[in-house]
C-alpha cells in the first residue's frame, strides 16, 4: 500500500487530521496482515514515518502488530505437532520460538527503528504465547509448565557430549537466543528445577561437552536472573572438583594399605542440600565385588571426615562390565540394577524373575522394566519356562554399548515428580514472602499483601491468588499473623 498526498495549506491541524485518518483507515484494512506477514518493510516504514508525527499515533499499529506476532507464534508452535518429553521434541519447540523472535526482531528494527512501543508489544506477545499455547494446554494442568521443561531439556541436549544432533551447534551464538526464550518464561522456578536435575546428571555421569560451556551458560543465567539464582548451581561444580581430589586420595590409601579392590572404582561425594538427588532405590543387595568397594571407601572416608554420614545413591551409579562368554569382549555401560542382574549370571545359567528378586532385593517395579530393556536389546533371552538367560549369539557393531537407556515411563514419572516438587516449593516461597511483608509492614490489608507478594515473586513464578490466600490461612493457623478485630481483610504481624 502506498500513501501520497498534496497539501495546499500550511495548517498543521489539517495535516494532522489527514495523517490520522490515513492511519486509521490503513490499520482497519486487512492489508496490514498481508504487509506484516510478507515482510514488506518499506510499506511498514512509510506508515511508521507518518504516524510518528502524531502524539500517540503508534497505538493502532502497535496493537495490531502485537496481535499478529502472538498469532504467528501460536501457529509456529501448533505446527510442531504433538510434543513429548524427548530431546528432539524439545529442540523443535524451542527453535520454533527462536525463529519467530528472529523474524520479528528484524522487522521491528528495520521497519519501526526499534521504537520502544513496538518492542514492548513484541515482548507482551511472546510472553503470552510462550506460556500459553497448544503444547502447554495439552499438558492439561497449570501445574505442568511445559515451556520451562522443554527449554531445560533442549539446553541439556546441546550441553551433553555424544548427543546425536543434525548439525554442529555454535554454543556461543546459541546461548543468547536461549536466554531470549528464558526471559519470557513466567515459571522460571520450574526451569531451575529441570535445569538443575539435568546439570547434576551431566556432572555426575561426566557427560558435559566441556566445563567452559557449562560455566558460560551459567554466566548467562547469572546476568539474567542474578547471583542467588545460580549460587547452588555453582556449588555443584565445587563438589565435583572436591570429589576428584578425594578419589586421588582414596587410590593412594588403597595402595598404602595394600587393598586390592579387583575393579576400577571411583566415587563422587555430593553435598546433600546442593544436589537435586534423593534415594529412590533404598533396598538392593549388591554383588560382593561392589559391596567390598563401598565398604573400603566408607572406612576411608570416615577416617578423613569424622561425623559425616554417606548415603549411597545406587540408582545414580553406573559401571562398565566386560563380557567373557562371547566371541568378542564387549563392554556394557550399565546402571547399578543392570550390573547387579548381569553379575548374577556368574553363578547361574538361567534365572527367573522371582529368582532375581530374591537374589537382588530390587523392588519389582524397578527390576522388571530393566529386564524388558535388556531383553529388547537382545542381551537376555527367555526360555520356555519364562526364565532369563544370556544370549550366547549376541553381536553388535560397536565394542562398547550403552545399555543404560532412558525408559519412557520413568521419564514421564520424573517429569511429573519435578513439577510437583516445584509446586510444593512455591508454597514455602509464598509463606516466606508473606512473613517478610508482614514483618516489614506490621499491619497490612489483604489487597496490599496480595499485591506485594505477587510483585516480589513474579520474577521467579507467577503466584496464583488462590494459592496466596491458602498460604495466608496456613500462617494464620500457625499464629505468624492474625486478623484485625474489626476488619477481616486486615492482618497484624505476630512477633
Amino acid at each position: 500500500m502506498r500513501f501520497s498526498g498534496c497539501w495546499t495549506t500550511t495548517n498543521k491541524r489539517v495535516m494532522h487530521v489527514y495523517i490520522y485518518m490515513c492511519a486509521r483507515v490503513w490499520c482497519a484494512l486487512t492489508h496490514i496482515r498481508v504487509c506484516i506477514s510478507s515482510l514488506s518493510f518499506a510499506d511498514l516504514h512509510r506508515i511508521y514515518s507518518l504516524l510518528r508525527r502524531l502524539r500517540g499515533g503508534f497505538g493502532p499499529l502497535s496493537a495490531t502488530l502485537q496481535q499478529h506476532i502472538q498469532q504467528r507464534g501460536l501457529s509456529a508452535i501448533a505446527s510442531c505437532g504433538k510434543i513429548g518429553h524427548g530431546s528432539a521434541d524439545a529442540r523443535k519447540y524451542v527453535l520454533s520460538i527462536i525463529n519467530v523472535h528472529a523474524e520479528f526482531t528484524s522487522q521491528i528494527k528495520t521497519a519501526f527503528e526499534n521504537e520502544p512501543l513496538f518492542v514492548e508489544g513484541m515482548d507482551k506477545a511472546f510472553k503470552k504465547f510462550v506460556n500459553e499455547n497448544a503444547v502447554t494446554k495439552a499438558a492439561g494442568s497449570r501445574s505442568h509448565a511445559r515451556s520451562p521443561e522443554l527449554l531445560a531439556k533442549y539446553i541439556d541436549s546441546v550441553l551433553k557430549k555424544n548427543t546425536k544432533t543434525e548439525d554442529s551447534v555454535d554454543l556461543e551464538a546459541l546461548f543468547p537466543k536461549l536466554m531470549v526464550v528464558f526471559k519470557y518464561l513466567e515459571d522460571k522456578d520450574v526451569f531451575e528445577k529441570f535445569y538443575k536435575k539435568n546439570l547434576a546428571r551431566r556432572l555426575v555421569q561426566h557427560q558435559s561437552v566441556s566445563d567452559d560451556a557449562e560455566s558460560n551458560f551459567l554466566e548467562h543465567l547469572k546476568t539474567q536472573s542474578g547471583h542467588d539464582y545460580v549460587a547452588k548451581l555453582q556449588k555443584m561444580f565445587s563438589d565435583v572438583g572436591t570429589s576428584r581430589t578425594l578419589n586421588e586420595n582414596f587410590v593412594n590409601y588403597t595402595q598404602k594399605m595394600d587393598i586390592q579392590l579387583g575393579v576400577s572404582f571411583s566415587v563422587q561425594v555430593l553435598t546433600i542440600n546442593t544436589w537435586p538427588f534423593t534415594q529412590t532405590l533404598p533396598t538392593i543387595r549388591l554383588p560382593p565385588v561392589l559391596e567390598r568397594c563401598i565398604e573400603k571407601f566408607t572406612l576411608f572416608y570416615n577416617k578423613e571426615h569424622q561425623g559425616r554420614k554417606l548415603t549411597w545413591l545406587h540408582d545414580r551409579s553406573k559401571g562398565e562390565i566386560k563380557t567373557l562368554y562371547l566371541k568378542k569382549a564387549y563392554a556394557f555401560v550399565a546402571n547399578t540394577i543392570q550390573m547387579t542382574v548381569l553379575l548374577q549370571y556368574n553363578e547361574a545359567d538361567t534365572l527367573s524373575l522371582s529368582d532375581l528378586l530374591a537374589r537382588t532385593e530390587i523392588p519389582k517395579e524397578r527390576l522388571q522394566p530393566q529386564m524388558e530393556l535388556m531383553k529388547k536389546m537382545r542381551i537376555l533371552k527367555i526360555n520356555e519356562s519364562g526364565a532369563y538367560f544370556l544370549n550366547p549369539k549376541y553381536a553388535y557393531k560397536s565394542m562398547k554399548i550403552k545399555i543404560d537407556q532412558v525408559i519412557r515411563s520413568e521419564q514421564r514419572v520424573e517429569s511429573d515428580t519435578t513439577h510437583k516438587q516445584a509446586q510444593e516449593e512455591r508454597k514455602f516461597a509464598i509463606q516466606a514472602c508473606i512473613v517478610r511483608v508482614m514483618k516489614a509492614r506490621n499491619v497490612v490489608t489483604m489487597n496490599d499483601l496480595m499485591k506485594e507478594v505477587i510483585d516480589q515473586l513474579q520474577k521467579r513464578f507467577k503466584p496464583q491468588p488462590a494459592l496466596i490466600k491458602k498460604m495466608i490461612e496456613v500462617l494464620l493457623d500457625r499464629e505468624y499473623m492474625r486478623r484485625a478485630d474489626n476488619d477481616r481483610q486486615t492482618f497484624h504481624y505476630i512477633a
